[in-house]
């Protein structure tokens, strides 16, 4: 019938032929599409991108350039690149198996809260980052230089933060 079409599959040097109903190749078609509406792979997120590069495992220290990067790219669009950079940095936050991670986590953290404003204020508290920069400070057994740090900025945020609704 002119509705089914042959695809070859190949097993070693033997090729089989299969015949599918066009029902299953549009279930597979319309599978793909929905998956590809809810994949979580970032990778194409300049957010993300960003984030990565601030903590990557290779830098020792801060990399001041992509903090400001991050920064203006949150402030070019905060609708659209909030919400991502700052789940981005909860999440390198959440990483207790890398503390140099966490550490250039909370660096850039830092760096947004005093250069992106009050709307990523906001984000933050909402999405639990201050939380888990509360958690970092409170581990036990957890790397000094990431305990001082995060102690410092929830000393400064408790200073700083003039937001009513918190």
């Amino acid at each position: 019938s002119a509705l089914l079409r042959a695809r070859t599959v190949s097993f070693g040097r033997h090729n089989r032929h299969r015949r599918e109903p066009p029902e299953s190749r549009a279930v597979t078609s319309a599978g793909r599409m929905v998956s590809s509406l809810f994949r979580s792979d970032k990778s194409g997120n300049p957010a993300y991108i960003l984030v990565e590069k601030a903590t990557s495992d290779v830098l020792r220290e801060p990399d001041w350039g992509v903090n400001v990067d991050m920064c203006d790219l949150v402030n070019s669009n905060f609708h659209r690149y909030g919400k991502d950079t700052v789940k981005a940095l909860r999440l390198k936050l959440q990483k207790k198996t890398k503390p140099q991670c966490q550490y250039l986590a909370l660096v850039a953290l830092e760096m947004c809260m005093k250069n992106c404003g009050v709307m990523f204020h906001a984000k933050a508290i909402e999405k639990a980052c201050l939380d888990e920069t509360t958690k970092c400070a409170a581990a036990r057994g957890g790397d000094a230089r990431v305990k001082q740090k995060s102690l410092a900025l929830i000393q400064e945020w408790a200073l700083q933060l003039t937001l009513p609704q918190y």
